[in-house]
């Protein structure tokens, strides 16, 4: 019996733009969805999921003082969104403003717990365990987060880092292979791929993997810092400067 106004949003344009910015997160990664969420929110102000997906689109693409803007904003919106969706805002605020990831894996195992179908809470769970140096645990929600949602990118991205902070990195280059078969991309498969490569010492798959770089806008800046952080662990360092 809630108005649309105060659970959501009363504008079905800022609906359509939040959903496509969800979709193009998950098959393109963050900067695609960016301007999406940028129209839900000019459409909408009060629209606190929007804001949230935004704050952590910008978390995404490193641009953290428009991340904690926009999660504030959301964060102080919050009560127009369903309890599922707080959670979400929650996370995203002790993540991107206060920085305190005990409380953000706090809050997200009581987000599992109380929806324990939701995948979202699970991936969260995963990426904060290697934050934490937990890198079986991490694997084990990265499992979980695939089995509950096997089209939810994020899944496939923990669980490949975290095989390879394991040293299993067969294991994840065939974690990146399960996303790409379900046409799942992100800038951050690529970048795993390369380091796998590295890590294989496999110098002709790196050499192949990194122009692959320049046709996703996201990668070209965060594949310059992992040639350079090669080049820098071989010793070449001007070269890596």
């Amino acid at each position: 019996e809630t108005p649309l106004d105060e659970a959501t949003t009363a504008s079905l344009e800022a609906l359509k733009a939040y959903s496509t910015g969800r979709k193009l997160n998950s098959t393109q990664g963050a900067a695609a969805a960016v301007p999406h969420f940028q129209r839900a929110v000019a459409i909408d102000p009060n629209f606190a999921m929007a804001h949230a997906f935004l704050g952590r689109m910008y978390g995404d693409v490193w641009d953290t003082v428009r991340a904690a803007e926009s999660t504030k904003r959301a964060y102080d919106l919050r009560q127009h969104a369903s309890e599922r969706e707080q959670f979400f805002i929650t996370t995203s605020y002790e993540l991107q403003v206060t920085g305190d990831i005990e409380k953000v894996r706090q809050e997200a195992e009581t987000w599992g717990q109380t929806y324990p179908r939701d995948a979202e809470p699970h991936a969260l769970l995963s990426w904060v365990n290697q934050e934490l140096g937990r890198h079986q645990k991490s694997a084990e929600e990265g499992l979980l987060t695939i089995d509950l949602d096997p089209d939810f990118t994020p899944g496939y991205i923990n669980l490949g880092w975290a095989y390879l902070f394991l040293e299993r990195p067969a294991d994840a280059i065939r974690t990146v292979e399960r996303a790409y078969a379900r046409k799942l991309d992100s800038p951050e498969l690529l970048i795993m791929r390369y380091y796998i490569a590295f890590v294989k010492g496999d110098e002709a798959g790196m050499r192949q993997i990194a122009p692959l770089a320049t046709e996703q806008t996201a990668a070209q800046d965060w594949m310059a810092h992992a040639q350079g952080s090669v080049l820098a662990y071989a010793g070449r360092l001007r070269e890596a400067a």
